[in-house]
């Protein structure tokens, strides 16, 4: 009886030491502390396929960069990037390509350089100061280069129409929560390679509540005679789900001693998170560019356009979104191609697949 006691007590202490040597391999043992990287490797993909409802004669839209082809599968954007972070430096440097960067850095002499998005680098002066040199995104606007990051697919007049981005040197300034301060000196407007004057721009940001944006940017600069440039934006959140984005821009031209050109535009757009899975956004804009400053029309006429648009944004997963929307133009002159001449009309849908990748 004791022996049996004896093996019984023996066999439930080697199941119990089985159950333990088991329980080590199967449950995650802490990893040992890793230093962290100050390099950060990410990517980006934007891929997209647009029906033009005028029935274009080439496979190029006209006025707008993003989407740039009809009845095509395409690539917006593709991007890989490095960005460094540390207490003393920073910078970023981003190759990239894509419809988008075909149209929008058409006029680079040095076609080369229209792969970079981003080549800069920078040092912190202060826990508030820094001072950044090379080539990065534009200060001014309300949308973004990178899809990912704006309210809707395409892009507003308003963006396509200013610098997406820049090269020169920076100063960024965070004078307080609600206070942010920038001074750029720049190699011209929306230029990388080319041979420009020194211009100028400003960035004064400020936050009266946690629900209201209020940002206003400049550019002067001699452009073919000087530019002033005036930027405006202003976002309001109703809620955390709700709110109303816009922005509203004021340019002049200086044709000659005694000739100055104007244009203005805006864009406003309501956005509504629906839940983690489904946003809406819409929007109204107007473009004006009587003297063809920055719009030189197809078919010789000015540009005094108003646009519409709706999108539907799907999270499928944290990095992947499918994003469509529908939009149309309505314009005072007959601007658009349409078959083998000119409509003051016209519209398009498309749809896009977005995938993030960061490290």
């Amino acid at each position: 009886m004791v022996r049996r006691q004896r093996a019984s007590n023996t066999a439930r202490k080697l199941h119990v030491m089985k159950a333990v040597v088991v329980a080590l391999f199967i449950l995650p043992l802490p990893a040992p502390a890793q230093p962290t990287s100050p390099i950060t490797i990410g990517g980006f993909i934007d891929t997209y396929i647009a029906h033009d409802f005028n029935h274009l004669p080439t496979r190029y839209r006209p006025y707008t960069t993003q989407p740039y082809y009809s009845d095509e599968l395409a690539l917006n954007l593709g991007f890989v990037d490095a960005t460094l972070s540390t207490e003393q430096l920073h910078g970023r440097l981003a190759l990239q390509y894509g419809s988008s960067v075909i149209a929008n850095y058409a006029a680079e002499p040095h076609e080369f350089m229209r792969y970079f998005q981003e080549a800069y680098g920078g040092v912190s002066l202060s826990d508030s100061w820094k001072l950044d040199a090379g080539v990065f995104a534009s200060h001014i606007g309300l949308e973004t280069w990178i899809s990912r990051d704006n309210l809707t697919p395409s892009r507003s007049f308003v963006a396509d129409y200013s610098p997406y981005y820049q090269t020169g040197v920076r100063s960024i300034h965070e004078v307080s929560e609600q206070v942010h301060l920038e001074l750029h000196i720049l190699r011209g407007w929306q230029n990388i390679s080319d041979d420009r004057n020194v211009c100028y721009g400003t960035q004064v940001a400020y936050r009266p509540k946690d629900n209201l944006n209020l940002t206003y940017n400049t550019f002067i600069g001699d452009e073919n005679g000087l530019r002033v440039f005036n930027n405006l934006v202003v976002r309001y959140a109703f809620s955390d789900d709700f709110g109303i984005s816009s922005s509203f821009d004021l340019g002049a031209q200086n044709r000659n001693e005694e000739s100055r050109a104007w244009w203005h535009g805006w864009t406003i757009m309501p956005h509504y998170r629906i839940n983690e899975t489904y946003a809406v956004a819409g929007r109204v804009e107007r473009y004006d560019d009587p003297d063809q400053v920055m719009i030189e029309t197809l078919s010789g006429k000015s540009f005094n356009t108003t646009g519409l648009s709706l999108n539907l944004d799907t999270t499928i997963a944290p990095n992947l979104i499918w994003r469509n929307e529908y939009r149309v133009f309505l314009s005072t002159n007959d601007v658009f191609p349409r078959d083998e001449s000119f409509s003051a009309s016209d519209s398009f849908v498309m749809t896009s697949l977005i995938y993030s990748m960061q490290t």
